[in-house]
């Protein structure tokens, strides 16, 4: 047995009214215990709780004690017994225990103990029973065993007494002495059929003596009668503490349905907050899916419009190629021309080098036709009027010399001239190219913008369509919130009802406990 060390002779003395309760499984591991219980244990509950019964054990207490408590609750019993109990710090305090099987379709799974406070002489007697059976002695002195018939031999020591004085005769002697030992043996009879029947109430022989401080017969008698108070008694405790626990459930639940009763409101007002938001961003998607569709038609105008300047792009590169190509022809032309030019030059050249050498010579002739006299005068006639046309085709070549001298500058400024049109034409052609590619450019990403257009536009078409649908979800919440709201109401109220009932039943469980 279980010896809980150390102890010391502090008493713990029970309130008046104070019930312990406590509840083990079959194995006696604690399952429940109520604030009594822990309040007068010195354990915490967590302490208590899954920790084996045998924790509060004194060891005072005689294992034969113990050994007689499970042998009836194992027989499907209720067992009614003084117990003393060891505090955390090693006092004591003791109890007047009613252990029931706890049942669950006809089998036991627990068991259950209310204690009460026991009166002073039911304490001092089982300490006294107790302390003789760990000295392994009989608890019941012998003269206790005759005490019950002790009322019966006064009653005949009387009758043979009033004999012998009033000297009455055999008859009358013989008839008071029959009617009494009748009386007697009725007497006896009567106990004993009683003593029969409370025992199958409850039978524990040093229980009865200890509760009642009688023996035989009119001490089972007397503890069954108690046994019964204390059955009715543990369970009026066990309705009282499950209607404590109710009422403290119901506080609770009426604490909690207040509190569910503010959050339902709020979400109600968060409801109708939400929905006014949500049709307002069902508005918005709205105007988004009509900007989405204005910029998609924006967008296919632009791709349309990119799509002609691609187009006259390419009609201008290929005029430009078309000039540059004249360019090219003309520049061609104007460089041959310059060469003719050259070649013209050389033979103006020629021609001024021949009437420069005819004027030397018709000077020659002049001079010859001088010293001839009038021989050469017609010589030199025709010298003068040749010197004359050399004269004149030296201007002529002058003045045609000064033609193509300007003729093939302007030649020289047409050449340059088609030079840098011919490099503007590069140049614009390379700009075209450019332009070319900006424009193939821009189409291409307008047509990546009219795609993510097009999808942005299914997506808030979407989301409108979505938004309309939990705009219509939360008008059904905001419906579904304001049922909640009237149910947690009416749950509130009845929370109310159930807490004023529970109290008026606490009410009439301590009146009856009163009245017992």
């Amino acid at each position: 047995m279980r010896n809980n060390q150390p102890v010391n002779n502090n008493e713990v003395s029970l309130k008046d009214n104070a019930s312990l309760v406590s509840s083990t499984n079959l194995k006696g591991v604690i399952t429940h215990c109520n604030d009594a219980f822990v309040n007068i244990s010195g354990f915490s509950h967590n302490e208590l709780i899954g920790a084996p019964h045998n924790l509060v054990r004194h060891p005072d207490m005689p294992e034969v004690a113990f050994s007689s408590m499970w042998q009836t609750l194992k027989s499907g019993q209720h067992w009614l017994g003084m117990v003393k109990n060891r505090t955390k710090d090693g006092g004591f305090y003791w109890v007047d225990a009613y252990v029931t099987p706890l049942q669950d379709n006809g089998e036991v799974i627990g068991y259950e103990s209310v204690r009460v406070k026991p009166s002073r002489e039911q304490i001092t007697r089982a300490e006294k029973a107790y302390k003789t059976l760990r000295q392994k002695r009989s608890p019941f002195p012998i003269a206790h065993r005759w005490r019950p018939l002790i009322p019966q031999l006064a009653i005949w020591g009387a009758l043979i007494a009033a004999m012998a004085v009033l000297k009455a005769d055999w008859l009358v002697t013989s008839g008071a002495l029959i009617a009494a030992f009748a009386s007697i043996l009725i007497q006896r009879q009567t106990e004993r059929k009683l003593g029969i029947g409370s025992t199958k109430v409850i039978n524990d022989e040093l229980m009865a003596w200890i509760y009642t401080g009688h023996f035989g017969n009119q001490g089972a008698i007397e503890f069954a009668l108690y046994a019964q108070r204390r059955r009715l008694q543990t369970v009026l405790v066990r309705i009282a503490d499950n209607a404590d626990h109710l009422k403290k459930a119901t506080l609770t639940t009426l604490d909690l349905s207040g509190t569910t009763l503010k959050r339902v409101k709020e979400q109600h007002s968060h409801t109708q907050a939400v929905g006014k938001t949500s049709h307002h961003i069902q508005a918005i998607a709205k105007r988004i899916l009509d900007n989405s569709n204005s910029s998609a038609a924006a967008s296919s105008s632009a791709n349309t419009t990119a799509q002609q300047g691609l187009h006259d792009m390419g009609v201008m590169v290929t005029q430009t190629e078309s000039l540059q190509g004249e360019l090219r022809s003309t520049a061609e032309a104007v460089s041959r021309l310059t060469a003719e030019v050259q070649a013209v030059n050389r033979f103006l050249q020629a021609i001024s080098d021949i009437a420069e050498q005819t004027n030397l010579l018709a000077l020659n002739a002049a001079i010859e036709a001088a010293r001839a006299g009038d021989q050469g005068r017609g010589f030199a006639v025709v010298a003068d009027e040749v010197r004359n046309l050399a004269r004149r085709t030296q201007e002529s070549a002058a003045e045609i010399q000064t033609i193509v001298n300007g003729l093939n500058q302007h030649s020289e400024f047409a050449v340059e001239a088609m030079k840098q049109g011919e490099q503007s034409t590069d140049h614009t052609l390379e700009l075209a190219q450019k332009i070319t590619d900006v424009f193939a450019n821009i189409r291409s990403g307008l047509n990546d913008i009219k795609h993510i257009t097009d999808t942005n536009r299914d997506s808030v078409d979407e989301q409108s369509r979505s938004a309309e649908s939990i705009h219509n979800n939360l008008s059904q919440l905001e419906a579904l919130a304001q049922d909640a709201e009237s149910l947690a109401g009416g749950m509130n109220k009845e929370c109310d009802n159930l807490a004023l009932l529970m109290n008026d039943q606490n009410q009439i469980i301590h009146r009856f406990q009163q009245g017992i």
